[in-house]
């Protein structure tokens, strides 16, 4: 979420600054804590070259005590290929929600782990793969809503339906132009 109403509103701290409102990952539909010291990132690698762009991250401490591991990789093959690996790993059993945002609709094909979204001008496939089946919910609007208005955001979570201790999943992301 790009928005903000202003500083200190409700909006600002409980959705702008929420995993939930950006394209992360939740533990057991918890997010990284907010407003806090120990909520740390950090890049590991990166490689850039004219074929691909390429960075690994890790914010495990980010996540309060709640995950031993988390990587996530990021694969620009360029012109219009993303591949997305995050590697996580639990502190204990747990599932994991990966988000993904847009200002329309997913269109959904949950059996094939699809999610397509399409604006007037250019569109994307994303396709998950997991080693286990991801159950799909998608929703709109904000939680708190904004004081002014914005633009509607549709919000989309690829989560896992059983607990387990770590995961690896791919996210493929082929953006198009329509037409």
């Amino acid at each position: 979420c790009v928005y903000r109403d202003h500083h200190g509103s409700k909006f600002h701290y409980q959705w702008c600054h929420s995993t939930r409102a950006h394209n992360a990952v939740l533990v057991d539909g918890q997010g990284q804590h907010s407003h806090n010291a120990s909520s740390t990132g950090s890049i590991l690698d990166f490689e850039l070259s004219p074929a691909m762009d390429y960075v690994v991250g890790s914010a495990t401490e980010a996540y309060g005590g709640r995950l031993e591991r988390y990587r996530r990789y990021v694969a620009f093959i360029k012109p219009d290929l993303i591949v997305v690996c995050d590697d996580l790993a639990a502190t204990n059993e747990a599932t994991f929600q990966l988000m993904l945002h847009a200002h329309r609709p997913f269109k959904l094909e949950e059996a094939a782990g699809r999610a397509t979204i399409e604006q007037p001008k250019a569109g994307a496939i994303v396709q998950y793969l997991s080693p286990v089946p991801l159950n799909f919910r998608q929703w709109d609007g904000y939680e708190p809503e904004p004081e002014r208005e914005f633009p509607n955001q549709w919000h989309l979570e690829a989560g896992t339906r059983e607990r387990r201790r770590q995961i690896q999943v791919l996210t493929v992301i082929a953006p198009y132009r329509t037409g």
